[in-house]
């Protein structure tokens, strides 16, 4: 089955519901992760709230932690 979900395709924080989506993504029982390739442009604004989803990101192909990528973009 499915573990794993990337979101991709142009660049996914446009999009006004990537909230509401990665919370459903990250409720499912049989997703082990839910990660996004991201230009990291808008993540400073969005780092927070998606980390309250439940929520890793991968840029530039590191994952890495999203209160960690709060306090690079806001320090």
């Amino acid at each position: 089955g499915i573990r794993k979900i990337r979101l991709t395709g142009g660049e996914p924080l446009v999009r006004k519901d990537i909230e509401r989506l990665v919370a459903k993504l990250a409720v499912i029982d049989a997703i082990n992760e839910v990660c996004m390739t991201t230009n990291g442009s808008l993540l400073a604004d969005m780092a927070m709230k998606l980390k309250r989803s439940g929520f890793f990101a991968v840029l530039e192909r590191q994952t890495l932690v999203l209160d960690i990528l709060y306090l690079i973009f806001t320090s």
